[in-house]
């Protein structure tokens, strides 16, 4: 049986844990929806070489063992997924319906048809977990998201979009 000191003991613990858990979603509530817009300076965008690829992915390329086309998806599938850290707010066009699919949609659908679903030397997420080292890209990658929360994704339509990979 428990004692009345036991219960009472528990009774705190869980207490204190609801307190902390709920401070520490409120503390990531109000850090992801940050109102100031990422910048290049914010998000560490240096691009010395003009290439459209920040510094840091150039690297991470570089270091991949693929032929020249699983480059170009990369790279283009990296360059999308920076406009979006750079402006965030083009979730809002995919979620108003302004337009069927964003940047970023093209870059990955890219990526998928030069790498496939299933076999991919590269996963996707490596590639995203690379991008997203900083706190201040993944919080303009959450707020993305959080713009384009409640949008129909419709998919890449080769009929209506053409090949997403412009190379």
């Amino acid at each position: 049986m428990n004692s009345p000191l036991s219960s009472s003991r528990s009774r705190k613990f869980f207490l204190l844990m609801g307190i902390l858990i709920i401070g520490a979603a409120l503390v990531f509530y109000f850090e992801s929806r940050s109102t100031y817009p990422p910048t290049p300076q914010s998000l560490d965008a240096i691009d010395k070489d003009g290439n459209g690829v920040w510094d840091d992915m150039d690297e991470y390329i570089r270091s991949k063992d693929v032929n020249d086309r699983e480059k170009k998806a990369i790279i283009f599938y990296v360059q999308s997924f920076q406009k979006v850290l750079l402006n965030p707010e083009i979730g809002f066009d995919v979620r108003n319906e302004t337009v069927r699919a964003d940047v970023f949609d093209q870059g990955f659908e890219c990526y998928y048809r030069v790498f496939g679903h299933e076999n991919s030397k590269i996963k996707d997420h490596e590639i995203k977990d690379e991008l997203l080292k900083s706190s201040n890209r993944v919080k303009a990658w959450i707020r993305y998201n959080q713009n384009s929360s409640g949008a129909i994704l419709h998919g890449w339509d080769d009929k209506i979009q053409g090949n997403p990979c412009p190379f």
